[in-house]
């Protein structure tokens, strides 16, 4: 007797007649026990075989079956799962939530960067102060034929510098009357006009007229008690530095010149009685204004005007006047 393997994959058998008899007699007493017969299945060589492929066979005994359906129309077995359910790939699936993660933080963070506000909403320029204070007394002048030569920035066209406007050496406001001697605390050069002056009207103004710089300095005088503001804008023609300091005529609303901030005694100017004036001066519109650290004073009052005649001197525009003479 000899062994031989078995092609069709069923293990070793035996060879020879008595094999074969003791195999047909006990296939045959199974069968007629009514002993289940195991079906054979594709993937198996014979049943009862190793499978041909390394896959596990379905967890219950059932088939896999397309779509991941379970079996239907029977209960069952302990610990299966009745198929097994195709979902998205894990790699897919965190692939994705990391891009949502991704967008989710970038809106969140554009609405804190933002305020909240609409992106569709256009963000609103920046504006003159809607209100701010004014003299009690004001006058105006248009400007004269001593200021013809530079009646047009056309023929005028550089512009003003801190040390032409504040020399140095040359910072302080000397009075006779009052004999004050007012030292310039504070100065600054704005290029948009609107910064300057508070009110949409002066503000609008300034902007047809071509403004192109405003000029501020502060001086002040503590131990005589005076403080005084002296301003002047860069416009393109004398028509419209008339129409200027005529219309920032305190009582029509219009507007007028934002002091400087500055600390203490100076952060109560504009409070208080003041007088100021604006005069023209070729393109150049010149605002001079006067009071009293206390805000004491009247329409009348001697010190003011003296005062409001000297801070209103503009040497860097008689500059201008005889350079082009």
């Amino acid at each position: 007797m000899s062994f031989d393997p078995d092609p069709r994959g069923g293990g070793a058998r035996r060879t020879g007649a008595a094999g074969r008899d003791r195999g047909t007699s006990r296939g045959t007493a199974g069968r007629r026990a009514g002993a289940p017969r195991q079906a054979a299945d594709p993937r198996r060589g014979k049943a009862g075989g190793p499978p041909r492929t390394g896959r596990p066979a379905p967890a219950g005994g059932g088939r896999d079956r397309p779509g991941g359906r379970p079996r239907t129309g029977g209960q069952a077995r302990p610990g299966g799962t009745g198929g097994r359910r195709r979902g998205v790939p894990p790699a897919m699936f965190y692939g994705t939530a990391a891009v949502l993660a991704v967008v989710v933080l970038g809106a969140v963070a554009f609405l804190v960067l933002n305020g909240g506000s609409d992106p569709r909403r256009p963000a609103r320029p920046a504006g003159p102060a809607a209100g701010g204070s004014v003299p009690a007394v004001y006058s105006d002048a248009p400007s004269t034929p001593t200021f013809d030569v530079i009646g047009e920035r056309s023929a005028d066209g550089s512009p003003l510098t801190a040390d032409e406007v504040f020399p140095r050496g040359r910072t302080t406001l000397t009075d006779g009357t009052t004999h004050a001697r007012l030292e310039l605390r504070d100065q600054r050069i704005d290029t948009d006009c609107a910064e300057a002056v508070w009110g949409a009207v002066a503000a609008d103004v300034l902007r047809k007229a071509g403004c192109t710089q405003a000029v501020r300095g502060v001086y002040a005088d503590e131990k005589k008690g005076y403080a005084a503001l002296f301003a002047v804008f860069n416009l393109a023609h004398a028509v419209d530095t008339g129409r200027f300091v005529h219309t920032i005529t305190p009582g029509t609303g219009s507007g007028f010149v934002r002091p400087l901030p500055a600390p203490a005694p100076l952060d109560g100017f504009g409070r208080g009685f003041g007088m100021a004036r604006g005069a023209a001066m070729g393109h150049y519109a010149v605002v001079a204004w006067v009071q009293r650290l206390d805000g004491t004073g009247d329409a009348k009052d001697p010190s003011l005007i003296s005062l409001l005649v000297t801070a209103g001197n503009a040497p860097a525009v008689y500059g201008r006047v005889a350079a082009h003479r």
